[in-house]
Order: C-alpha cells, then sequence, then structure tokens
C-alpha cells in the first residue's frame, strides 16, 4: 500500500509539471496563477503545495528537467570519443536535433526564451543556472586547449574565444529556431550549420 501511494504521488507531481508547462506556456510565467495549473492538472492547490513550494518552484523544476535531459543527449555524444572537432560537431548536430523531437524540451526552451520575465523570486534560479553555464564553459575551455596540444583545433585561436564562440552561436540557432519553426527544419540544417562554424577552427 505504502509503495502504491508513493507511486501515486510521483504521478500527481508529473501531472502537475505537464500541467505548469501547458499554462506557463500559453499565458507566460507572469501572467499565469496557481489555481490555472492546479484546474489544468485536476488538483487542488494543497496537491501543488504538497510537492512545490511556490510558483517559481514548479518553474525552476521544469528547467531543471530540460537541463537533465540535454545534459544526457550531450553525455551521449562525448562518449562516443574521437577528435575533439568532431565531438563539437556531434553534440551541435544532436541538440539541435533534439529541440525539434522533443516537444517538452522545445516548450521548456520556448518558455525561457520568450515567455518569461526575471521576476524576483526567479533570480536565484537565473543565478544558479549562470554559475552552472560558467562550470560547463570552464570544463569545455580546458577540453579544447587539449584539442588544440593535440593538433585537431588551430592552436593560433584562445581557447575561450573559441568556447564563447561555439556557445553563442549553438544557442543563437536556437533562438532563430524558436522564434520561427515554420522557418525552416532545425534538425535536417544541424549538420550543415555545424560544419559552417567548426570549419574556422580547424588547423
Amino acid at each position: 500500500m505504502v509503495r502504491k501511494t508513493k507511486e501515486e504521488a510521483e504521478l500527481t507531481r508529473q501531472a502537475v509539471l505537464s500541467a505548469a508547462l501547458k499554462v506557463f506556456s500559453r499565458q507566460g510565467y507572469a501572467a499565469t496563477r496557481l489555481e490555472e495549473i492546479a484546474d489544468e492538472a485536476g488538483v487542488t492547490r494543497g496537491a501543488i503545495y504538497w510537492h512545490f513550494k511556490n510558483k517559481a518552484d514548479l518553474y525552476v523544476e521544469l528547467q531543471y528537467r530540460a537541463a537533465e535531459q540535454v545534459a544526457r543527449v550531450i553525455g551521449a555524444a562525448v562518449e562516443e570519443g574521437g577528435r575533439m572537432i568532431d565531438i563539437l560537431h556531434r553534440i551541435m548536430v544532436r541538440v539541435w536535433s533534439y529541440l525539434e523531437e522533443d516537444e517538452e524540451f522545445r516548450a521548456v526552451q520556448e518558455l525561457s526564451m520568450l515567455k518569461s520575465e526575471l521576476t524576483p523570486e526567479l533570480r536565484e534560479g537565473m543565478e544558479q543556472k549562470i554559475e552552472g553555464i560558467r562550470r560547463q564553459s570552464a570544463e569545455l575551455v580546458a577540453s579544447v586547449r587539449l584539442a588544440m596540444a593535440a593538433g585537431d583545433i588551430d592552436p593560433r585561436l584562445d581557447a575561450s574565444e573559441v568556447v564563447r564562440g561555439y556557445l553563442g552561436y549553438l544557442n543563437g540557432v536556437v533562438l532563430m529556431w524558436v522564434l520561427d519553426p515554420a522557418a525552416f527544419s532545425i534538425k535536417q540544417s544541424a549538420p550543415a550549420l555545424a560544419d559552417m562554424f567548426l570549419r574556422g577552427l580547424r588547423p
């Protein structure tokens, strides 16, 4: 009986998260009320508070879940190995393709980029996101330096600038497609777009 109760609680938690994403996507973060999320999920406000502290906690959890999803995609691309330039290419293609393939991941990116204001209650989550980007960038800089020493990336380049350009290009294409997904297929364009950027890194 206890196991069933835990399973039901997890189902309720997932239902609330799914409902929150739907309502946030329709109305934006700031305009959404917890009552509307509860109605969408078919639960009471009390059920939401059992799992989440407030609306901001729901939003941050959605962002965290999306970050975990893309981390798995990137991790799989890295684990396949090969030269650093090939890994960077693989990451770009996989992330852009996943954006088009996964509806929930795409909705979270739209929410984050287009439908959220940096309200005071979201500031802590944003600071954590920035810190995560800094750690990711530092790890990538170290890998790029090793690739330069191995001759896979042009050693005349600055490793920090390479990483800034790489992440900026990666996320810029994401934003362009999220703004107007009807304009092109990011999945189909991914290999060519990755090739164009990485050509400038080759020795």
